[in-house]
């Protein structure tokens, strides 16, 4: 598993009033209403919003194919806080 922060927090362009987008790269399927517990914790923890996207490698590959300009702004767009820092 890894988790990378994206969008303004990744390009450090993040104020005030950014919200905080994780993804988390994972290998089994994770319940999502885990999930929405998390981000709502989160949410209250740090004063902010928190977006959490969950994939796993089927997920991945498909983004790769189906949105690749997404998918590459996952991959290059965002920084590893926790886990491997390697292609998605």
């Amino acid at each position: 598993m890894r988790s990378r922060f994206l969008g303004s927090w990744a390009k450090g362009t993040n104020d005030e009033e950014s919200d905080v987008d994780l993804w988390i790269k994972v290998r089994n399927h994770v319940d999502e209403v885990k999930i929405a517990r998390i981000m709502a914790e989160l949410t209250k923890e740090l004063g902010r919003e928190v977006n959490i996207l969950v994939l796993d490698s089927e997920r991945v590959k498909g983004l790769k194919e189906e949105d690749p300009i997404f998918y590459y702004s996952l991959v290059f767009g965002s920084f590893t806080l926790w886990g491997e820092n390697v292609e998605a």
